[in-house]
């Protein structure tokens, strides 16, 4: 899904509250987000922490954000009513 389209869905549940999409965890970024942290940010982190063991706190934090994003990801799918 292309960034506009996403950006819409999120100014809608501004709109329509209705929605219970939130801009931080909307059911479209949602995905790509976690992709970005699973694939970009985290191994660059890992690496990191390998060779400055003091960020180890922050990979750690990391982790716990990523599971947390996830959970309210899979919050906002189970609490959005389906459209007829």
């Amino acid at each position: 899904m292309c960034v506009c389209a996403c950006l819409f869905v999120c100014k809608l549940s501004f709109t329509f509250p209705s929605l219970r999409l939130t801009p931080a965890v909307c059911v479209f970024c949602q995905p790509q987000e976690l992709n970005f942290l699973d694939y970009v940010v985290s191994p660059l982190w890992g690496k990191l922490a390998e060779v400055m063991p003091q960020f180890n706190e922050q990979l750690t934090q990391l982790k716990s954000n990523r599971s947390v994003l996830f959970l309210l990801g899979v919050q906002v799918v189970t609490s959005t009513p389906a459209f007829a």
